[in-house]
């Protein structure tokens, strides 16, 4: 099983743990700089359909930060029930249009547009438009 970042942050919030608690590993310290390759990136799993995402930051295990290139296509949408979850969310949009609903607010993000939140807020994203949108995606956790 390859659990989302937001299944790790309930997970750890519900266990009254830090994430990297859960994804600690008998492992030598790593190292504290990271560098991702433009071809080097990792695909990171998300349940989501229309969306996919490719890992652009170090371990999620050594760092308060993950952060992916995210492609949603027409109609992708984070489905029925609103997310929510300790820690914060920061979205900056690259290209092509992206609905977010945050709380009782509603934004409609266009390219060069960013949304920052936290993530205890319910909130939901969807791509209502006829082109993907591509966007930065960062989740911080509370530590």
């Amino acid at each position: 099983m390859v659990p989302t970042i937001t299944t790790l942050l309930k997970l750890g919030a519900a266990l009254g743990v830090s994430v990297s608690s859960l994804l600690q590993e008998d492992e030598a310290i790593p190292d504290p700089v990271q560098f991702t390759g433009a071809t080097e990136r990792q695909a990171v799993y998300t349940p989501h359909k229309g969306i996919s995402l490719e890992g652009i930051s170090g371990s999620y295990r050594q760092f308060r930060i993950a952060a992916a290139v995210a492609r949603m296509i027409p109609g992708a949408t984070s489905g029925r029930n609103l997310l929510q979850h300790p820690g914060e969310e920061l979205v900056h949009v690259i290209s092509g249009e992206v609905s977010f609903r945050v709380g009782d607010q509603d934004f409609q993000l266009k390219a060069g547009d960013s949304l920052h939140f936290s993530g205890d807020l319910p909130h939901h994203w969807e791509n209502t438009t006829d082109k993907p949108a591509n966007l930065i995606w960062f989740v911080f956790r509370n530590e």
